[in-house]
């Protein structure tokens, strides 16, 4: 009696694989045009895999073969090119078969070795057919670990860096790959030089190269020893800065370094001085566009102009000069918007303002 169960039980589960063999999904619809594609499965001595059809680039979920005694590898092209295991996902290109390789036994142990190709030791680690790894870290002094390779120098395959999952098919060689660079903040630029150009209404701001920096940032003042503010930024090592300036005004400028993993400190302070004055008269017009707020005051040049409305404007009469704008809300007692205008004769600038997306 009980070896009659054994054999019903067996039986059992020998039809359960078969089911999961026959019902692998492909899609009923497909992008590809031209006729139908079919893949074909062979087992190699295993359960009968149907065959799917479907179009070009069509995708199919690839199936689960069984056989006694054997430890299921992956399905290969007949050149022995690896085109995924049970689950995974196998795109229509054209009419082809596939090919069930076995490992002998019910179970094999594989092992992965990492070459960290100069970087910090990282042991041996072994695994089952099939079973997830996560990859180790390593480091190296100057610099950033770009993650483990098949193949040295970042050639190959990639199979992901420090702390993600690899699934293990068989023994492997994993190499460290190694971008110049540590994995740190970068220095304070050096040699920051400012220099005026007054007929354009331009500074030019330069400096070295930071070894390790992805870009820079450019930050101004009016007063050597008061508040810098953002300016700009630069994927080079020179900065022009359009902004109008007061005639005769000296401004002064700070530059940080940025990367990945945060900013500079700021570098030596530059100045340099716009000289000349444009002469006439202009006109500035500031228009409110919020639909909530009323500007309550405005500055222009240090000087109170008053307030407008929401959704309406003022123009002002202006001496051909540059000035600075700032606009308090009723919001709020701060200031919350500053900007630039060049006024030049007989000519009209505009500055729009919309506290709407400031809250």
């Amino acid at each position: 009696m009980e070896l009659k169960n054994f054999y019903k039980s067996l039986l059992a589960i020998i039809m359960a694989l078969l089911f999961a063999c026959e019902t692998a999904y492909y899609p009923t619809t497909g992008g590809g045009t031209g006729g139908s594609y079919t893949i074909y499965f062979d087992t190699d001595g295993g359960d009968y895999c149907y065959s799917k059809s479907g179009y070009y680039g069509d995708e199919i979920v690839l199936p689960l073969p069984y056989k006694f005694g054997y430890t299921f590898r992956g399905w290969y092209s007949s050149s022995g090119s690896y085109y995924g295991r049970d689950g995974d996902i196998y795109r229509i290109t054209s009419s082809t078969t596939l090919y069930a390789h076995w490992g002998t036994g019910i179970s094999q142990t594989f092992r992965i070795s990492f070459d960290s190709q100069g970087g910090t030791y990282c042991s041996d680690r072994s695994a089952d057919y099939g079973e997830n790894i996560t990859l180790p870290y390593t480091t190296k002094n100057g610099y950033s670990f770009g993650g483990w390779y098949s193949s040295p120098n970042g050639y190959g395959a990639y199979y992901g860096g420090g702390g993600e999952t690899y699934r293990v098919y068989s023994d492997m060689i994993l190499y460290a790959y190694w971008v110049l660079g540590e994995n740190t903040i970068p220095s304070a630029p050096t040699g920051v030089s400012a220099s005026a150009y007054s007929s354009e209404n331009t500074i030019k701001i330069s400096w070295n190269y930071v070894t390790n920096a992805d870009y820079y940032e450019i930050y101004r003042s009016d007063n050597l020893n008061g508040s810098y503010y953002f300016v700009g930024y630069s994927y080079s090592n020179s900065f022009s800065d359009y902004a109008p300036y007061f005639s005769s005004q000296t401004y002064f400028y700070k530059v940080k370094a940025l990367n990945t993993y945060g900013a500079s400190a700021f570098s030596n302070v530059a100045s340099a001085t716009i000289l000349g004055e444009i002469n006439g008269v202009g006109t500035l017009v500031i228009k409110n566009i919020s639909n909530i707020y009323n500007i309550t005051n405005v500055y222009i040049g240090g000087v109170s102009y008053g307030s407008i409305s929401k959704n309406s404007s003022m123009s002002y009469q202006l001496t051909s000069s540059n000035y600075r704008v700032e606009v308090k809300d009723d919001y709020g007692d701060d200031y919350i918007f500053t900007a630039y205008a060049t006024i030049k004769s007989g000519q009209t600038t505009t500055l729009t303002y919309d506290a709407d997306s400031f809250y």
